[in-house]
């Protein structure tokens, strides 16, 4: 497989914006699920901060996080030995997983297959290390269908333009929509898929499209100018209008994902 290109990169602010993200927060739907004593792999687990809440859902049991950098789990791999948590986090492919067949009792990917040229293979990939009856839980994003209120053109703006990049890259900023599909065609069965919005949280001087304004800032908007889509100046200004909402009480954010269960049944 050729190596992918995450949109987010590993820097600081993106870092900030995957360990705001619990498995009380973001995976409730999935670790209901689970039960003391399973052996659950967490594939693209950035950060690690929704594994450790697996850990603790499946305790005794084992978690294994796997990703493609992993020292992003350096501080949540300490915190996990102080917990007396079994984790242990390991440098690997989504398509390529060092593990047995039938190895696990279930596992999770989230915001994975949206930065995948193939999420086909990755999940063919996750169905093969699942037990027979293991449980397989996805959550993904879908940047079309985001709620945002104002709609203000430099936001809009921002917005397709990072629809745009992750195109650039290989990646399906509508993965959320088509998660259904990719399952059944993985061969997993009893596919429950609903959908969920997940709103900005204000903070005093930010607005509630900040995702974009702070990656924009930190990071796109070099990418934007550098492959010809816009100007440093036009960058600055959809920032600045964008930004200036900040003290607009009515504006409003919510982030479109998709939530999955299957069954690996046939084995």
């Amino acid at each position: 497989m050729a190596t992918e290109t995450y949109t987010l990169g590993y820097g600081p602010a993106s870092l900030s914006i995957m360990s705001s993200r619990t498995a009380e927060s973001h995976a409730g739907f999935f670790v209901s699920r689970l039960r003391s004593g399973m052996k659950v792999l967490d594939i693209g687990c950035g950060p690690g901060t929704i594994t450790s809440g697996i850990a603790e859902r499946v305790r005794p049991g084992s978690v294994v996080g796997v990703d493609v950098m992993i020292e992003q789990t350096s501080a949540v791999a300490e915190e996990v030995r102080q917990r007396e948590l079994d984790v242990t986090f390991v440098e690997a492919k989504a398509y390529s997983l060092p593990f047995p067949a039938n190895h696990f009792d279930a596992v999770f990917i989230s915001a994975l297959l949206g930065n995948l040229s193939d999420p086909h293979a990755a999940l063919v990939e996750a169905r093969r290390v699942t037990k027979a009856r293991g449980i397989i839980g996805v959550k993904e994003f879908d940047e079309a269908a985001h709620i945002i209120y104002p709609e203000v053109e430099a936001q809009t703006r921002l917005q397709e333009l990072y629809m745009r990049l992750r195109q650039y890259h290989g990646h399906d900023p509508r993965i959320g929509r088509k998660v259904r599909s990719y399952l059944n065609a993985a061969g997993f069965n009893e596919v429950r898929v609903a959908a969920v919005f997940e709103p900005a949280t204000r903070r005093p001087g930010a607005t509630a499209n900040g995702f974009i304004e702070t990656m924009v800032r930190n990071k796109w908007g070099k990418q934007f100018v550098d492959l010809g889509w816009a100007t440093e100046e036009q960058v600055e200004d959809w920032l600045a209008q964008s930004e200036a909402y900040g003290a607009d009480q009515d504006d409003f954010c919510a982030r479109a994902w998709v939530e999955a269960t299957a069954l690996k049944t046939d084995e």
